[in-house]
């Protein structure tokens, strides 16, 4: 089994929807990634399927969906120690 190969296509324009290849590249993608951090052991939240399901449907970009929320959060409340 090889890794699907997922090149950012940069962001879509208003009104632009994800051809059929890349949706399913996306969901191929995310399939793979959720298997491999099942096989880890690890559980997909609520909130990251939610994410995924965003970024598969075009609402979010790949930098978006690798981009961990709770960062940006924490960064905004100024206490960095959590983001590390």
């Amino acid at each position: 089994m090889t890794e699907p190969h997922l090149d950012p296509p940069g962001d879509l324009k208003a009104g632009e929807q994800l051809t059929a290849a890349e949706t399913r590249r996306r969901q191929d993608a995310v399939r793979f990634a959720d298997a491999s951090m099942r096989l880890e052991g690890f559980v997909v939240s609520a909130q990251e399927a939610a994410r995924a399901a965003d970024f598969i449907a075009g609402r979010i970009s790949l930098q978006e969906f690798l981009r961990h929320p709770a960062a940006d959060e924490t960064v905004a409340s100024g206490d960095r120690s959590a983001a590390l």
